[in-house]
């Protein structure tokens, strides 16, 4: 038995079963601009992994339907696990904390790449008021990813408004959330939304957008928007700036939605699914 969990084509080599995890079905959409390595190699490959696969193991429902609606051979042979999250509780080192910004900032956070859809939220932000943007600097983490000319003219723009920490540790990370006055991640599409589950674990008032696998993180204690309209991120922005009590009620409904999901199940459903596909007769080959 094989638990495949970064290569497609793994389980081609392999005389016995095979359990593959499917991140997200991005490489197949070309207007999420996804990187150049997995918009060639993972088109390429994932077909023969549903083939010889015994299970399909899924981080989201939604990541689910999407394979199954681009390879319709894995029906029936798919299981759904999805992450947790365990950021530290505890405090950065004290100098690692008076490198960070004050309380009160708006938090965006993830690889800085397209489908991140930051200039968008850029243009979001230049909407709020003046005092209002002041009060609330946008704070952005993040490794550099791929085609981020428009992202870092866009988050440059703001000048001293916008503060770019790059890679920061967990501790940190943890940090930032619980400072954040808002967290707002306005994707265009993901596979789980690991970001959105770390930052409501935190109690922090998310803002997140209404597609793809987001509302299955963030249930009924995320405020949703419209990515592809500035209109609606600023909207959600300033309404949430501009009242503490809604998002204080907001953080404490995310932490107890952060609380159904653990690593500890997404292990259960990951082993439950490896017993599965051992316990079938038969291998499955090429067709």
């Amino acid at each position: 038995m094989y638990l495949s969990t970064n290569s497609y084509l793994t389980p081609l080599l392999l005389r016995g079963p095979a359990v593959s995890i499917v991140y997200d079905m991005v490489p197949f959409e070309p207007a999420m601009r996804p990187s150049r390595r997995s918009s060639l190699i993972e088109p390429l490959t994932l077909g023969f992994a549903v083939r010889r696969s015994s299970t399909m193991l899924c981080i989201s429902k939604t990541t689910e339907s999407a394979l199954i609606e681009r390879f319709p051979a894995a029906i029936g042979r798919t299981a759904v696990a999805l992450l947790g999250s365990t950021l530290p509780a505890s405090q950065p080192p004290a100098d690692e904390i008076q490198a960070l910004p004050e309380p009160g900032f708006v938090l965006a956070v993830g690889t800085l790449e397209p489908r991140k859809n930051l200039p968008r939220l850029v243009e979001a932000y230049r909407m709020l008021d003046e005092d209002t943007q002041r009060r609330h600097p946008l704070v952005v983490v993040g490794a550099i990813g791929w085609e981020t000319g428009e992202t870092l003219s866009a988050l440059r723009s703001l000048g001293d408004r916008c503060i770019m920490l790059g890679y920061v540790s967990d501790m940190a990370l943890g940090e930032l959330y619980r400072r954040c006055g808002v967290f707002c991640y306005p994707s265009l599409g993901e596979g789980f939304g690991l970001p959105v589950l770390e930052a409501m674990s935190m109690g922090a008032a998310v803002i997140t957008s209404n597609l793809t696998a987001l509302p299955e993180v963030g249930g009924d204690a995320a405020y949703y928007v419209e990515p592809r309209q500035a209109a609606s991120i600023a909207q959600a922005l300033g309404r949430l700036l501009a009242d503490e009590q809604l998002r204080l009620d907001l953080g404490r409904r995310a932490q107890v939605r952060a609380q159904e999901f653990s690593w500890e199940h997404f292990t259960d459903q990951t082993l439950a699914a490896l017993r599965a596909a051992a316990e079938t007769p038969s291998q499955r080959t090429l067709q």
